[in-house]
């Protein structure tokens, strides 16, 4: 019996199915290994990364990064692709999360 499908959607596996993998180093520069960020004025500190196999059979690595709210200050971690092109991860926690409202200064 293979992973259960998402309703509606043949082939495809359900969220709670993903075969993630938690990978953690320690080698000065984080607990990812990443350097440490600077976003827009926010800074953002590698916490972990995620392995994901995808639907194609191929891995992608998801590095967790942690920051502080812009809103309220609480901590809040924020996922983003290790390959991706642009580093663009959200400013806010999920309480206050605003999607396409910038951040005053």
């Amino acid at each position: 019996m293979g992973p259960p499908e998402i309703e509606g959607r043949p082939g495809r596996a359900a969220p709670h199915d993903l075969r993630l993998t938690i990978e953690a180093n320690n080698n000065g520069t984080g607990e990812s290994g990443q350097a440490p960020r600077l976003y827009r004025g926010q800074s953002y500190r590698a916490v972990g990364e995620v392995r994901h196999q995808r639907l194609d059979g191929s891995e992608a690595t998801i590095v967790q990064w942690e920051s502080a709210c812009a809103q309220c200050g609480a901590p809040f971690v924020c996922a983003v692709p290790e390959r991706s092109r642009k580093f663009q991860p959200n400013r806010r926690c999920q309480k206050h999360k605003r999607p396409g409202v910038r951040v005053r200064p």
